[in-house]
């Protein structure tokens, strides 16, 4: 299975209905947008695109979405930010069912915790994942810790280059 990790585009740093209402800025979104076409010209394809309910995140996905042709974002609590890397690995084996090529959205610090809770093991220091970076990661088998190969980790900036 691929598993392209997303975090959310740049966000406007407050918003009248709190933290979950925070939507991207106007750079957030076109820089969200040159990350999809910069997917697209690495060939990437999405069987499921699987993102957190707050708004930056959803806005993140729908970007990608459109971009990519790929399917409608589902929407998982479990991705809000405050769930643990551990559980969110447990739940990418239901999310996985039947479809090769995920692409999930969410928030940091969870999400660089995911990539190297996956790829390397726990007691490891965190990924960082810039807003808009993209981490790919490759399990052969069920998701489990240290069962992931990390294929590239990529800032939006050099996504942006390759569209």
């Amino acid at each position: 299975m691929q598993l392209y990790v997303v975090r959310h585009g740049a966000a406007a740093p407050h918003a009248a209905g709190g933290d979950a209402a925070r939507p991207l800025t106007e750079a957030g979104a076109l820089e969200v947008a040159a990350v999809g076409r910069g997917l697209r010209a690495l060939g990437v394809a999405l069987d499921a695109l699987v993102a957190s309910p707050l708004l930056r995140a959803q806005q993140t996905a729908r970007i990608l979405s459109d971009t990519l042709g790929a399917p409608e974002p589902e929407t998982e609590a479990l991705l809000d930010g405050s769930a643990a890397a551990p559980a969110i690995l447990r739940e990418l084996a239901t999310w996985t069912r039947g479809r090769g090529r995920l692409a999930i959205v969410g928030h940091q610090p969870v999400l660089g915790e995911l990539v190297t809770l996956a790829s390397f093991g726990a007691g490891r220091a965190s990924v960082a994942l810039p807003p808009g970076g993209v981490a790919r990661i490759d399990f052969a088998g069920t998701p489990r810790v240290a069962s992931a190969v990390l294929v590239w980790l990529v800032t939006p900036d050099l996504m942006g280059r390759l569209s």
